[in-house]
């Protein structure tokens, strides 16, 4: 069994892929049903059996609908006036067990300084975030604008488990699984779209939208006019031909992946055989973000590949060589990649239909994306003016900016294009407007811990391509949320959690010199030991 197979490929893979494929098929033939709500019910009690006889089953649960579940509604029904959603019921289960079981003492919270602190810091942003909030802004827009940071609540019993290597294995078949899904629906939505008739379309399309799984925009081919894509295009789909940008949130998982596998490529794989199924996994994942046409995405993983490149120059021998060739190689899959994601739309059986009937279709052909970004601008200013305004405390969630769109969806029903909204899509001035500096400074934490987290583990360890693969995700996620933000979502949280059980923290705090002289550990203990206050213990254990 070659090491691709024996981290990525096992019973999760397959659960993952099965259990995705059958949420979204309930969700598709009974969402807004009287039967919905039993079945989110359902979900619920088996989450909480499931939990409680293995709460890091239950996480893996929560991950697998977390990574495939985009926006989370895929089944939401009325509990007592409240919308609760799938999401939010299996995080009700697993935190419910995680609860129950502390009482009980059957497992115990271990604190980290080093890995807990800046999620403390986290948490005391979003905190001020929210009282600021409620003494500024309308009660309903705070809660709806910060209840996705939740999500942090996952951090407890993250750090419950004593996670073995058999439970990092399962954390990334759940990975791996979800990418399959992701790209695999991707895949099937291009084909989908672009050789059913309009009629058949609109259901499917009324299922993606209301379901918040994806973003499907019609790109429509046309002689007259310019740029080099619609000049490629009109190449192979000719004059009026069309095709799809499918966008969902959750592809950010098919980029972690692809990530992972390639710094496999450039690391372990580069002097040897590279396993058949790694290959395609690269080209399938790598076809599924071009389809997402997702300039963050294609700029997040063109500076993450770059740093791969960089940086697989530091391991191994005959690096110029090795490197070269598998340089060569991933060049060949790019092109190939977007071969695969361009027969989605030439397949010939069946031929492509006349779709001008389909409801979505002139909204979607009338959407320029050029115009988004220049509303996306628009916006820069006035949002700035406004951090200017309370910079260090910021003026919390459910803050509202008004601006000027350009956006022609909006100017259908907002005519002069003044819109007033607290949803930002640019993501580092939407946490330093609403959590002030502190929740720069928290998320900067983050990333100093992380880091040296990783470099200590991967020096001491012999899964270094994975959990340097994993860290430069995170490297990946934080260019992602300059243009589209992710770390004020469930997922790009999720990522920040997801990725803490492979980092050797115990090992860190371990008595090392350079660890403790950058600390100042020993020159407090020093210090102590000269007042004869050794017996008072200093911080440098796993408990705190």
């Amino acid at each position: 069994m070659n090491s691709f197979t024996k981290q990525f490929i096992g019973p999760w893979t397959w659960r993952v892929i099965i259990g995705a494929l059958v949420i979204h098929i309930l969700a598709f033939f009974f969402r807004e049903t009287v039967v919905e709500l039993p079945l989110l019910l359902l979900f619920g009690l088996a989450t909480v059996i499931i939990s409680y006889r293995s709460l890091p089953t239950g996480l893996l649960i929560a991950f697998t609908e977390l990574f495939t579940g985009g926006h989370g509604h895929l089944l939401d029904s009325d509990i007592f006036g409240l919308s609760v959603s799938l999401r939010m019921i299996i995080f009700a289960a697993v935190m419910l067990i995680w609860f129950i079981k502390v009482m009980k003492k059957d497992i115990s919270l271990s604190f980290i300084a080093l890995r807990d602190a800046p999620w403390l810091l986290i948490f005391v942003a979003v905190v001020v975030g929210t009282l600021v909030g409620f003494l500024r802004n309308d009660f309903g827009l705070v809660f709806d604008d910060m209840n996705g940071y939740m999500t942090i609540a996952y951090l407890l019993p993250i750090i419950s488990i004593n996670w073995n290597q058999s439970d990092r294995r399962d954390l990334l078949q759940v990975l791996f699984g979800s990418a399959a899904w992701l790209t695999g629906f991707t895949l099937l939505l291009s084909y989908l779209f672009t050789h059913l008739d309009g009629k058949t379309l609109h259901v499917l399309y009324a299922f993606v939208r209301d379901s918040r799984l994806a973003e499907i925009t019609i790109q429509v081919i046309s002689g007259e006019s310019s740029g080099y894509l619609n000049s490629a295009a009109l190449q192979i789909l000719g004059d009026g031909g069309y095709f799809y940008r499918i966008f969902m949130q959750s592809q950010f998982f098919v980029m972690i992946a692809f990530l992972v596998v390639a710094t496999a490529m450039f690391f372990i794989w580069r002097n040897q055989r590279m396993p058949n199924l790694a290959w395609l996994s690269l080209g399938l994942f790598l076809s599924a973000i071009f389809l997402s046409m997702s300039r963050s995405f294609l700029l997040s993983l063109g500076v993450v590949c770059l740093a791969i490149f960089i940086l697989a120059f530091f391991f191994g021998k005959r690096p110029l060589v090795n490197i070269s060739k598998r340089s060569v190689n991933a060049v060949i899959i790019g092109g190939l990649s977007l071969l695969v994601s361009i027969l989605t739309v030439v397949f010939p059986l069946p031929n492509n239909p006349d779709i001008t009937d389909a409801a979505f279709y002139s909204t979607s052909e009338d959407n320029d994306r050029d115009l988004a970004i220049s509303s996306r601008w628009s916006l820069l200013g006035p949002m700035m003016d406004m951090i200017y305004e309370r910079p260090v405390l910021g003026s919390g969630f459910g803050t509202e900016v008004t601006y000027v769109t350009d956006d022609p969806r909006i100017r259908d029903l907002i005519p002069d294009g003044i819109l007033t909204t607290y949803r930002f899509e640019w993501g580092y001035q939407d946490i330093w407007l609403k959590m002030g500096i502190l929740g720069l400074a928290a998320f900067a934490f983050y990333v100093v811990s992380l880091f040296w987290g990783i470099r200590y583990t991967a020096k001491q360890h012999g899964h270094a391509w994975i959990v340097v693969g994993l860290g430069l995700g995170v490297m990946a996620l934080y260019i992602t949320h300059i243009f589209s933000p992710y770390l004020n979502h469930p997922i790009g949280l999720a990522y920040m959690l997801f990725i803490i059980p492979f980092i050797d923290w115990e090992g860190m705090i371990k008595p090392r010199k350079g660890f403790r002289e950058l600390s100042g550990i020993q020159g407090i203990k020093d210090e102590l030991n000269k007042q004869k206050m050794a017996t008072q213990p200093v911080v440098t254990s796993d408990q705190s």
